[in-house]
């Protein structure tokens, strides 16, 4: 079996908001993380698993390649996030911003 593709989440709200974004697209956690103190979260996918962690941690283990993608709020700076390159390829990392109010800024 391939690698398992790994997303890392924030802990709090972001988490809360994220989950039912997740189930969306039929990923879902095996077990509830508020009541479980594990990192890594197995979820129904047998290839994909949630990484639990604080915000600011969330691009670094993106930068790293400890997780495929990162899911956090806007106290995290787009300046977290940087591509990289490495000797085998070209790695590209994107991030995507919601405005609630819609107004620029």
């Amino acid at each position: 079996m391939a690698d398992k593709i790994t997303i890392a989440v924030s802990k709090g709200r972001i988490f809360d908001e994220a989950i039912p974004l997740l189930a969306k697209i039929d990923v879902i956690p095996k077990e509830d993380p508020k009541k479980s103190r594990r990192l890594i979260i197995e979820t129904n996918q047998s290839d994909i698993q949630i990484l639990v962690i604080r915000a600011t941690d969330v691009p670094t283990y993106v930068e790293r390649g400890a997780a495929a993608l990162g899911i956090a709020g806007k106290a995290v700076s787009y300046t977290h996030l940087r591509a990289h390159e490495t000797e085998a390829d070209i790695v590209c990392r994107l991030m995507v911003e919601k405005n609630k109010g819609g107004g620029g800024g």
